[in-house]
């Protein structure tokens, strides 16, 4: 089934940082673990309202937000009722002169990609796969030039697959080959986030240069969903990043948690909470 929650928060916050990091780092090779569609046709929910169409109707009046690729991207297209997915977002920011790897359970989704760059790029390196893209980017993760960015955007970040592996496994591959990786997960409830943390903890040394930037809702449930918004919370996982792009990051963070103090879901306080932290 194609990705149903396009636009809703959990897309704000990895579209937003993810467009901030690509413009930042221009990467000559680029590779999605999880790629979905490229674009999808916009339709108005209850979630997509608290999400991208909350973040652009207010974010218009934010000096920072305003300024942002994602901002940029998202206004212009929401005129058409067009949402980009991060395959989108990746072909429309960085153009030709770039390597990229997309890969996904769902074969429409990857034809999708492919003809969605032939559209505006007139010739892309593309390389498609379709299956798991654990063990595909574990067996190549090695071969990766340091210009990489690698996008791991799983959801449950500690899942483990039939050989016993996780996009969080992925994750550590990619920092041992001082490859760029962020990693965007989702969490359910407070104890969900309490044990990422402390796989996080236990596992990243003091001076590894892992950091995170996580919102969720204030009101998030201790053991048991409360409301949800598409998410109840969400994080990026950040490696072998300079320090400025994280701090561009965190700043980003700092605005969303600002942009929603007033905001509303389901006749309830959208207020957000964010979590920032180094390893």
């Amino acid at each position: 089934m194609p990705y149903q929650h396009y636009g809703e928060i959990g897309d704000v916050w990895k579209h937003l940082p993810l467009c901030e990091i690509i413009k930042e780092l221009s990467p000559k090779v680029y590779i999605e673990s999880n790629s979905a569609y490229p674009y999808y046709r916009l339709r108005s929910s209850v979630r997509r309202k608290y999400g991208v169409y909350y973040f652009l109707e207010n974010a218009a009046r934010n000096p920072v937000l305003s300024q942002t690729k994602y901002y940029e991207a998202a206004s212009k297209n929401i005129l058409e009722k067009i949402y980009l997915g991060s395959p989108g977002l990746a072909l429309t920011l960085l153009g030709e002169d770039v390597d990229y790897t997309f890969c996904d359970i769902d074969g429409e989704a990857l034809k999708e990609i492919k003809n969605y760059s032939d559209s505006i790029i007139t010739s892309a390196q593309i390389t498609l796969y379709n299956g798991d893209s654990i063990e595909y980017l574990l067996e190549h993760m090695a071969n990766l030039p340091s210009q990489s960015l690698l996008f791991l955007d799983p959801y449950l970040v500690l899942e483990k697959n039939q050989t016993g592996h996780s996009f969080f496994d992925l994750f550590q591959a990619a920092l041992k080959h001082k490859i760029p990786v962020a990693l965007w997960y989702g969490y359910n409830t407070r104890c969900e986030q309490k044990l990422l943390h402390e796989t996080f903890s236990d596992t990243f040394g003091n001076g590894s240069g892992v950091a995170l930037a996580e919102i969720n809702l204030a009101n998030i449930g201790e053991d048991k969903i409360l409301m949800n918004p598409g998410v109840p919370g969400c994080g990026l996982l950040m490696g072998n990043f300079e320090p400025r792009i994280i701090t561009i990051v965190n700043k980003l963070c700092i605005q969303i948690k600002n942009l929603y103090a007033n905001s509303v879901y389901n006749n309830h306080s959208g207020k957000l909470q964010i979590t920032m932290r180094y390893f």
